[in-house]
C-alpha cells in the first residue's frame, strides 16, 4: 500500500510511506515492485515494523540544551535569510512545527494566521517550523503566501526535529517573555486558551 497526501488547497502532493505486509507462506519476488530489494536498490530507505502495544505517551518537556539548540539555530527563510528564535523580540513566541504534507497542520494554517491578526506583533509572534521540505522551501511558501497564509515560515534540517524530539505534528512551543518554553498538547483549539490564559491577565 502507498500512502500519500493531496492537499486540496494548497496543491501539494507527497508519498509518506510505502508498506509491505509478508506473510511467512509469502514468496520474495527480488525482480518486481513487490520486493523490498526492488526499493533498496532504488536508494529508497527501509525498516522492518513490528506490532507492539500501544503506550501513553508522555508530555514533552525540553530540556536546557534542547531549549538551547531551539533558539540558537540558524533557521533559514524562503529569501535565504538566516534567522535565529533568540533575535526575535516579541514578548511571546508561538512555535508551530508543521510540514507541507501534513493535512492537520494545513487546517490549522488559517486559525493561526488571524493570531498574527488579533494581537500586536510586540506582543506575539507567531512563526512556522518546517524540517522537511527545506528543499522546496520557496515553492511551499509560495503556495501558502497564495492562500493569505503570512505567518513567517522557517525551515531548518530533519535533525533538528530529532534532536529536540518532536513526533507529531503539528505540535506547538510558546516561548514566554522569562524565555522559558511551554509544550502544548493539544491542537489549535488548545492554543488559544494558553495564549488567553498568557496575554489577556
Amino acid at each position: 500500500t502507498t500512502t500519500y497526501h493531496q492537499d486540496p488547497d494548497f496543491d501539494l502532493i507527497q508519498i509518506t510511506d510505502i508498506h509491505f505486509t509478508y506473510f511467512p507462506f509469502s514468496t520474495m519476488l527480488p525482480d518486481s515492485v513487490f520486493s523490498i530489494d526492488y526499493y533498496k536498490n532504488e536508494g529508497y530507505e527501509y525498516k522492518f515494523v513490528e506490532a507492539v502495544p500501544a503506550r501513553e505517551e508522555e508530555k514533552l518537556n525540553l530540556t536546557h540544551s534542547q531549549l538551547e539548540l531551539l533558539m540558537n539555530y540558524p533557521f533559514i527563510s524562503a529569501q535565504q535569510d538566516t534567522v535565529h528564535i533568540a533575535n526575535l523580540d516579541a514578548q511571546y513566541i508561538l512555535l508551530d512545527f508543521w510540514y507541507a504534507s501534513c493535512a492537520p497542520c494545513l487546517k490549522a494554517l488559517p486559525e493561526l494566521n488571524t493570531l498574527i491578526e488579533t494581537y500586536p506583533d510586540s506582543t506575539l509572534s507567531v512563526i512556522g517550523i518546517n524540517c522537511f521540505d527545506k528543499k522546496t522551501r520557496q515553492n511551499v511558501t509560495e503556495k501558502l503566501r497564495a492562500k493569505d497564509i503570512h505567518i513567517p515560515l522557517l525551515f531548518g534540517e530533519r535533525e533538528l526535529i530529532d534532536l529536540i524530539g518532536v513526533s507529531a505534528f503539528p505540535s506547538y512551543f510558546l516561548i514566554t517573555p522569562e524565555r522559558k518554553i511551554e509544550y502544548i498538547e493539544g491542537g489549535i483549539v488548545d492554543v488559544k486558551k494558553i495564549l488567553q490564559q498568557h496575554l489577556e491577565k
